[in-house]
């Protein structure tokens, strides 16, 4: 199997890593310093050790140095949590076995003839309430479908502008391991 150039381009773009061979497909998330999320989260992580470094430094009230403490680690450990979780996240199919990172948990499942991948899309609409304009993405999640569960594999989302792009290269996936399952 192979993926033409125009599906390589979309992925990049939609920060994924494709690997494709005959009997294996790798799809990896990829950490990109340009996204804005990604800063979002930097800016939550050098809030908390800012909170720290001042609760240890400059905080002489107990209570106010505890709490400062605790809401500055709070922030450094979810916001290194979720720098991990997007660079980790992925799915393989390899030697007969679905593989999968998600939400900071691995999954190993054997695949099944009866399974499926499913995609699913919605639309999220980010308003504030100072800005004139509000942002809209698209998020494509795929689903493996087993005789009792609807598991999460892999997310990922494109500005809305993008979404004809983002509904192929999701579709094209969606195909890609459906493909390997079977």
């Amino acid at each position: 199997m192979t993926l033409d150039n125009n599906i390589m381009i979309i992925a990049n773009r939609a920060n994924l890593k494709l690997i494709v061979a005959s009997d294996m497909v790798i799809i990896g998330q990829k950490l990109r310093l340009k996204d804005k999320s990604f800063w979002g989260v930097i800016i939550f992580l050098l809030g908390g050790l800012f909170l720290l470094m001042i609760s240890l430094t400059r905080i002489s009230d107990t209570t106010s140095k505890i709490l400062c403490a605790m809401i500055g680690t709070g922030f450094l450990i979810l916001s290194i949590l979720t720098i991990i979780r997007q660079a980790n996240d992925r799915v393989k199919i390899i030697d007969g076995k679905i593989i999968f990172r998600y939400n900071l948990r691995n999954f190993i499942v054997p695949v099944d003839p009866n399974m499926k991948i499913r995609m699913r899309n919605d639309r999220i609409k980010i308003s504030r309430a100072t800005a004139p304009t509000s942002s809209t993405y698209i998020s494509i999640t795929h689903y493996l479908i087993t005789t009792d569960k609807e598991i999460p594999i892999l997310n990922f989302q494109m500005d809305d502008s993008d979404s004809d792009e983002a509904l192929l290269l999701g579709n094209k996936i969606t195909q890609l391991l459906n493909t390997l399952i079977r």
